[in-house]
């Protein structure tokens, strides 16, 4: 685990370092190592949540099983497809790791450049909570969410069709991509800073008085509902709370701060349709949070702009020393969430080397 906390102490100083210098060639690059690096780390992992299972289905699949008979992960074509295919380059189990762990990472750091001017900061929270989650364990919903992410260009350049077809692809690999569908008449949507507090209001007394996961516990079974209604007597469909859920407190800290510099931050690039999906992660959390996994995987896909408006929150303060101090913040912010990840024992099952 040493090299990660390594990676972190190296990417904070260059995060800090990026936002003091004026633009450079250098951060470029800087991101290109950092990319390589992270996707190195992850596809040549040795063990981590789910990696015996992605090891098996490879194994299963190149002896010709049908992917629609193994059960032991969602039958998603796309994701099923690229293992026989990579099986016929390789036989090692490692080559499907490798694979995803670059296509996913690259891709992100691809948009973080394309998205934001410091995109160093994109990289460092990526780092410390996502990248984890999905590169090193759900590695289709990892690949899912750098695609969706990808998709925001189309988003803000109103391009529909590209868009339904890039949101089709991820859906490929996760079925639960295809909410993501809703981000484009969410992204359209102008609501004022008053109305965003309205709807927050309105979430927690949904959850509070009609919680949508006991509901939907209480439907009788259908078969369109069966990949969901699997986890309904299973820890994934406990409870995490509101006030008591980290992830909660984050995303409302993030929106009310936005909130109140919104007028500032609604200048830079990307800022409202990454804000407006932002809200809906955040609304969903909310909503749901009594079925742990509906609210976590679907507002997973939408939170994807989280890594984006942390690297846009630098513009609220002034060139120079100010800007350099709330970086610092930032910084310190990403070193807490490792932290937390570590304590909390998130990482334990994650072995390098």
């Amino acid at each position: 685990m040493f090299s990660l906390e390594l990676v972190f102490i190296i990417l904070s100083g260059a995060t800090l370092f990026q936002v003091i210098a004026k633009e450079n060639v250098f951060f470029s690059f800087l991101l290109i190592v950092f990319g390589l690096t992270l996707a190195s780390i992850a596809g040549f992992r040795v063990s981590s949540p789910d990696y015996e299972n992605y090891y098996q289905y490879f194994i299963l699949l190149s002896n010709g099983i049908d992917y629609q008979k193994i059960n032991i992960v969602a039958p998603d074509p796309a994701f099923a497809y690229f293992n026989v295919l990579l099986s016929k380059i390789y036989d090692n189990p490692v080559i499907v790791f490798v694979f995803f762990s670059f296509t996913s990472v690259l891709l992100n750091v691809y948009c973080f450049k394309k998205y934001v001017k410091y995109f160093l900061i994109s990289i460092l929270f990526y780092f410390v909570h996502t990248y984890v989650a999905r590169e090193m364990m759900q590695i289709r919903a990892g690949l899912a969410c750098a695609i969706c992410l990808y998709s925001l260009s189309y988003l803000q350049n109103k391009k529909i069709w590209r868009f339904i077809m890039i949101i089709a692809v991820a859906t490929a690999f996760h079925l639960g991509a295809i909410i993501f569908l809703l981000a484009y008449p969410l992204a359209r949507l102008k609501l004022s800073s008053m109305k965003i507090m309205v709807f927050i209001a309105l979430a927690i007394a949904i959850s509070m008085f009609f919680p949508m996961g006991a509901f939907f516990k209480s439907l009788p079974n259908y078969s369109i509902l069966e990949r969901v209604q699997y986890y309904n007597d299973t820890s994934y469909s406990d409870s995490n709370g509101i006030f008591s859920n980290v992830v909660i407190i984050k995303e409302l800290l993030i929106v009310l701060v936005c909130l109140k510099y919104r007028d500032t931050l609604k200048t830079v690039p990307y800022f409202n349709i990454s804000f407006n999906l932002y809200v809906f992660s955040l609304l969903w959390l909310i909503v749901w949070n009594d079925f742990s996994i509906v609210a976590s995987r679907i507002a997973t896909f939408f939170s994807i702009t989280e890594v984006l408006i942390l690297a846009m929150l630098p513009f609220i303060a002034k060139e120079g020393a100010s800007r350099s101090i709330l970086t610092a913040c930032l910084v310190i912010g990403a070193g807490l969430i490792m932290a937390m990840n570590i304590v909390s024992g998130k990482w334990d099952d994650i072995v390098l080397f």
